[in-house]
């Protein structure tokens, strides 16, 4: 089991849930993700108070729900590039909204000036922490990552992008990347390539296709 991870029982509608170090957070969600981001998005407040601060050498801790917030953040910032200083208030309504037991399959658009919109279920468009305003057509990219974002919130599972076959399973192995379907951490697979060579790993674990393998190792040479 990773020393990064511990469990964490119960919370929310799971019967377990993980704590993640920030070095954590930042493996599951690489490449892209620095300490510095999450330490700056929780100094201005976005992710919440961590579970628990970083003091005399122990290592600040965040929740599943923290860990989705960051990657919501970072699909937002990064890829979507929205501003942050323009949206912060739509973006904590949104991540509000995400992690809410009484969820609502709302739709998201992009709207001026870099704000979030939002399509209720009466079919009325307002910018969040805005004005109502009119919609002729809807693009769906928002949406969909929206919705996303949820899923990986109901099932646990963080997929790591650019490898499919790799997984942060918050009820598996403490929330350490594991091979899908399995409880085999990639960092323990790293560990044993250091002395093996891969046609002996395979062996080892012969019930693991060889792409899961390279995926694993690939993986933890990236985030390393």
């Amino acid at each position: 089991m990773s020393l990064t991870s511990t469990i964490l029982w119960p919370v929310n509608h799971r019967e377990v849930r993980a704590l993640y170090s920030v070095s954590e957070v930042c493996r599951i969600l690489s490449p892209g993700m620095t300490s510095r981001k999450v330490h700056y998005w929780l100094h201005t407040g976005l992710l919440g108070a961590p579970v628990r601060r970083e003091v005399r050498g122990q290592a600040t801790l965040l929740s599943f729900e923290q860990l989705l917030k960051v990657s919501v953040l970072q699909r937002l910032r990064d890829d979507l590039e929205f501003s942050l200083q323009h949206v912060r208030e739509a973006l904590a309504w949104l991540l509000e909204q995400l992690v809410d037991e009484e969820w609502i399959d709302l739709q998201f658009f992009r709207a001026e000036r870099s704000r979030i919109g939002v399509v209720d279920r009466t079919g009325i468009a307002y910018v969040i922490g805005g004005q109502e305003i009119f919609l002729e057509t809807l693009p769906e990219e928002l949406t969909e990552f929206v919705r996303a974002a949820r899923h990986q919130w109901e099932t646990g599972l963080v997929h790591v992008r650019g490898f499919d076959l790799i997984v942060s399973d918050v009820d598996v192995m403490g929330g350490s990347p594991v091979i899908i379907g399995t409880r085999i951490e990639t960092s323990f697979l790293a560990h044993v390539a250091r002395e093996t060579e891969f046609e002996d790993l395979a062996a080892m674990f012969e019930h693991v296709p060889r792409d899961a393998l390279n995926q694993a190792l690939e993986f933890e040479r990236i985030a390393a």
